[in-house]
């Protein structure tokens, strides 16, 4: 089984490295709306970007992929909460 890190571990792991060197530029890349996402998750990604402090969010709806597990996945979310998210998302990241 991979080691997997925990959302406290990663929010440390930027903190930490930014303390060895505040130069550092910590990005990621979040997905919003992917199928079964609540509000409940959105907030706690939401809670990451804020807590963490990236130096960039790159933010981007989720979008089908025909033959991948997601596409037939239940829950999916539609476009207008999709857009919302996103711009909710972006607006944390400034």
């Amino acid at each position: 089984m991979p080691n997997r890190l925990s959302r406290l571990d990663g929010i440390n792991a930027v903190r930490i490295l930014k303390e060895f060197d505040p130069l550092y530029g910590i990005t990621t890349d979040i997905i919003v709306g992917f199928p079964g996402e609540s509000e409940e998750e959105f907030d706690q990604s939401l809670g990451l970007v804020r807590e963490a402090g990236f130096l960039k969010v790159h933010g981007f709806p989720y979008s089908d992929r025909p033959g991948t597990p997601a596409a037939s996945m239940p829950g999916h979310i539609g476009a207008a909460e999709k857009k919302r998210r996103n711009a909710a998302l972006a607006r944390e990241a400034e």
